[in-house]
């Protein structure tokens, strides 16, 4: 998103607001504030530019830079009365507040209820740090009202339960620990500095599915490191495996209604196996999982348009992997809400790439010229350097490869040096740059030699390579040195990160 001078922090936050969250935002400032309070204006200000600009803002409004810091704070603060953090790490942060404000004033009896009550929440779902403290909390407001007999037994079920907390705690961060190690090294080998398969399990070990634990979060973290080892060492069946049983891991829970089923966690797990599935060319059990997730309703409407939008995303990969391109571009234009992007656009950003990624694949693949170019330039619309750079590569290469297909060849000379140039902002690797210089040579007599030169370099490349800017690079190759449509060609790797 462009942006003229300053932290365009306060224009996102804003930008990112329901009309609802709007509407009680206002509310709550009028609470704290007069009607033509300047804080008010200045958020109306913000609300209807279009691109941040801060200059008309500073010129403006006195004391620009303090504003725009307190009206920061006061839609956060708003944002949480309005509630819109309902989970249960919120929901015990609100009473372990209660808890302290009785303590202060004096209603001890009360405040020890709540302090139960706290208690159980966390621990029957598992939040250690806040159960250790409403743990301690229970037994400092206790212990006065003890006898001698009873203070040696609690004191001595208060440190049993310190303990086991304390262990649960510690498993799961063990688990915690294991999947950044192993996700780590799996970036490593991805960028030609890591280690091969064969070696890596020497240096970290892989858990066992029968490894004993002692909290569903500890299992949870478990399944998660054994999955993303297999990842890491490019075994995907193995993967394929793992993700299967976090798969079912999550529905048990989800079914039971179980208080530690959170929705992210059973959507994630839907997510990872969708992703394992493309690694072994499972596309249609892919699209029945798709299907699942996009069923599988939370309490939030924002969670359940996030969904919404990557069952999109998902969908349209499945078309192109399938090699069922014209259906996949026309289900997007007939299914796709597109108020959605407007909408939420600033608070899904990169699920909606994802989505006009493969949208525009799909266009690619139909050699849908005109469309094409036009959705490169939506697409670069919403991308920047900090976060987006894959998706602003894929764009700039499908707009070459887009050009080669309808043998305009002439403007290769003046066009790839120019992109070269423009994406040496957005880190452009040696070897993607090779790769478009070969393009920039191609012309109708040589372009059979160079696409075989490609090939070969894709053969030989780190596995990295196969996220080369998006597009399965071989395989659109291969359509021009085998004489067969693009349709016909299932990529040999899947085309989701």
């Amino acid at each position: 998103m462009p942006r003229t001078t300053g932290s365009d922090d306060l224009y996102r936050l804003i930008h990112s607001l329901t009309t609802d969250e709007k509407g009680y935002f206002k509310k709550f400032a009028l609470r704290h504030s007069q009607k033509e309070s300047k804080h008010l204006q200045l958020f109306d200000a913000i609300s209807k530019q279009t691109e941040f600009e801060e200059a008309s803002l500073k010129k403006k409004f006195a004391g620009y830079v303090d504003m725009k810091g307190y009206l920061f704070e006061m839609i956060l603060d708003s944002l949480q009365l309005g509630g819109i953090l309902k989970d249960v790490i919120a929901e015990c942060i609100k009473i372990w507040q209660h808890v302290q404000i009785l303590k202060t004033k004096g209603l001890i009896k009360k405040a020890l209820q709540l302090t139960r009550q706290g208690y159980e929440k966390a621990h029957e779902c598992e939040v250690f740090w806040l159960e250790m403290a409403f743990r301690k909390e229970l037994f400092n407001m206790s212990r006065l009202s003890w006898s001698l007999e009873e203070r040696e037994k609690n004191v001595a079920g208060y440190f049993c339960d310190i303990q086991l907390i304390t262990q649960k705690e510690t498993e799961a961060n063990k688990y915690h620990r294991l999947n950044q190690e192993y996700h780590t090294l799996s970036l490593k080998r991805d960028y030609g500095v890591g280690l091969s398969g064969n070696n890596f399990s020497h240096q970290t070990p892989v858990p066992s599915y029968t490894e004993p634990t002692l909290s569903v979060i500890g299992e949870r973290m478990k399944l998660s490191a054994i999955d993303m080892y297999y990842h890491a060492t490019g075994d995907e069946s193995r993967a394929y495996e793992a993700a299967k049983k976090m798969y079912e891991f999550e529905k048990k829970l989800y079914l039971k209604n179980s208080p530690l089923s959170i929705f992210e966690k059973r959507v994630k797990s839907i997510r990872v196996l969708i992703i394992a599935c493309f690694s072994l060319h499972k596309y249609e059990e892919a699209m029945a999982l798709n299907r699942e997730m996009v069923k599988t309703k939370s309490s939030s409407h924002l969670h359940n348009i996030e969904n919404e939008i990557m069952h999109f995303s998902y969908n349209n990969c499945i078309m192109w992997a399938l090699g069922k391109h014209e259906e996949g571009e026309q289900h997007y234009k007939t299914n796709f809400p597109h108020k959605m992007m407007e909408q939420y656009v600033s608070r899904f950003q990169m699920v909606m790439l994802e989505v006009q990624k493969f949208n525009l694949l799909l266009q690619f693949s139909n050699k849908n010229t005109t469309e094409v170019f036009k959705s490169i330039a939506n697409l670069q619309q919403v991308t920047d350097k900090k976060d987006t750079t894959y998706y602003y590569k894929s764009a700039e290469l499908l707009k070459v490869l887009t050009h080669i297909d309808a043998n305009n060849y002439d403007v290769l000379p003046t066009l790839v040096p120019a992109v070269i140039k423009h994406l040496k902002n957005y880190g452009l690797t040696k070897f993607e740059k090779e790769i478009f210089l070969q393009l920039k040579n191609m012309n109708s007599s040589n372009r059979k030699i160079i696409l075989n030169q490609i090939l070969l370099k894709l053969k030989d490349a780190n596995e990295q390579i196969w996220l080369f800017m998006a597009l399965n690079l071989y395989t659109w190759c291969r359509q021009y040195t085998e004489n067969k449509k693009l349709s016909e060609l299932v990529p040999k790797q899947g085309v989701v990160q």
